[in-house]
């Protein structure tokens, strides 16, 4: 049952969806509105499953309105691209998970749920594909990281302020939120930023983007989630595969991060737990053997959807793993469906990244895909938020999409230039016979 929100709640909502309308309608003049709304669904995000957050309900109503608008300015605005390869595989395995809820106890629940995820690949997916240009996504990225920025110096100031009130067995919540979700909704903007601080060529931007991604990492050390820290290292090591004629400028990048990290840890008075980042111990053992023996129960086609136990709500019972996630879920058949996708997925990034890479003004982009995608699957092995509607989804979407728009926007760049060239050579030919004539008339 949907809980109802108070009538101040209802005003404030309707006065604000007014003038939200009105800023995004303004902005979007000079950035694209999609990325707005990308903006406020991520930071959001940590918030909108606060059971401890007073306005919890009107912050998930807020980040489920854009989510909706996000997809109808897309389709409204963009419906006219051109979908490409990987973005068709990555769709199709999408909506077969989605059609797997119909087989489930409660089918209209686990669409309504896995709706969600549809709706948020589909926002992903949409972010690179309507970008016109590489200078309009770096601009886009430039948005998110700020967004991330701030909305990650707001959870700082306010942690310390009362550090104890945000701490549960050394690792940091926000209002009941498991330290696992906000890792998992963090680890994407540290990768955005990282991305900046690497590549952004702008005097302002890349300090900037600096700062947003020691702040992020501050707070994804201090949940202590393994599984999110792990997949930012493995993103951030994809990144700095190009930068290697330029090894000591790159390196600054994690090494400012997590010198900022532990100089403001060491000033809390707060038991914080952040050796348990460098921790063997194995906390998926009862997790995973359950999700075994719910695949055993129905091998071939799964359950369709798991739903939490005594709770017949639209929430859905997270195996801490994406692979055991299908498995339950979709069977052996959507096992094999998911592998195939991502070897197919594999070929295209590395395709995208061997013919990227060569072309000028873009080449920096070629890494960044490769990035978001390795990090998604590897936070996949401790945590199922790449099959739910996080923002580690909308990474994962935006880097498959990424993989089938850069080489248009390389193919773009280089018939613009074929145009300049020939441009230039005929007026080259028209002022040489202008001043030919000019030179017979004299004589």
């Amino acid at each position: 049952m949907i809980p109802e929100l108070s009538t101040a709640e209802m005003m404030g909502l309707l006065f604000g969806a007014i003038a939200a309308h009105v800023v995004l309608l303004v902005a979007s003049r000079w950035v694209n509105p999609l990325y707005i709304l990308v903006a406020v669904i991520m930071v959001l995000a940590p918030f909108s499953a606060a059971p401890k957050l007073a306005i919890g309900m009107a912050i998930k109503f807020v980040r489920g309105y854009a989510l909706v608008l996000a997809v109808l300015v897309a389709f409204f605005k963009y419906r006219h691209r051109t979908l490409c390869p990987a973005t068709l595989v990555w769709l199709a395995f999408v909506l077969a998970y989605l059609l797997a809820g119909s087989w489930c106890p409660l089918p209209h629940r686990a669409f309504m749920y896995k709706g969600q995820v549809v709706l948020v690949v589909l926002v992903g997916l949409s972010l690179a594909h309507t970008a016109a240009n590489p200078r309009q996504l770096l601009n886009g990225f430039r948005l998110l990281a700020v967004a991330g920025g701030l909305m990650a110096t707001f959870v700082l100031t306010i942690f310390l302020a009362n550090p104890q009130d945000f701490l549960a067995w050394g690792r940091m919540h926000i209002a009941g939120v498991l330290p696992t979700r906000i890792a998992s909704n963090l680890a994407p903007l540290i990768l955005l930023s990282s991305y900046l601080a690497l590549n952004d060529r702008s005097r302002f931007w890349k300090p900037v983007a600096y700062v947003c991604c020691a702040v992020l990492a501050l707070l994804i050390m201090m949940t202590g989630s393994r599984g999110s820290t792990a997949a930012v290292v493995l993103g951030l090591m994809i990144q700095l595969l190009p930068q290697s004629g330029r090894r000591l400028r790159a390196i600054m990048v994690p090494v400012f991060a997590v010198s900022v990290a532990f100089i403001v840890l060491e000033f809390v008075d707060a038991d914080v737990r952040v050796e348990r980042l460098m921790s063997t111990e194995f906390t998926r053992g009862r997790i995973w053997p359950h999700a075994w023996n719910l695949f055993l129960e129905k091998p071939l086609f799964g359950h369709g959807w798991i739903f939490l136990e005594g709770r017949l709500t639209t929430a859905s019972a997270t195996m801490h793993n994406v692979f055991l996630q299908v498995a339950v879920e979709m069977g052996a058949l959507g096992v094999a469906l998911f592998l195939t996708t991502l070897a197919v997925l594999t070929y295209h990034a590395l395709r995208m990244y061997n013919f990227v890479r060569r072309q000028p003004r873009i080449s920096t982009l070629a890494i960044l895909p490769l990035s978001l995608i390795g990090a998604a699957m590897l936070d996949g092995l401790a945590a199922s938020q790449t099959l739910m509607p996080s923002s580690m989804t909308v990474m994962m979407a935006l880097g498959i999409g990424l993989c089938d728009r850069l080489p248009e926007m390389a193919l773009d760049q280089k018939r613009r230039v074929m145009r300049l060239v020939r441009f230039s050579a005929l007026r080259r030919r028209l002022l040489l016979g202008r001043s030919f004539r000019r030179a017979g008339v004299v004589e």
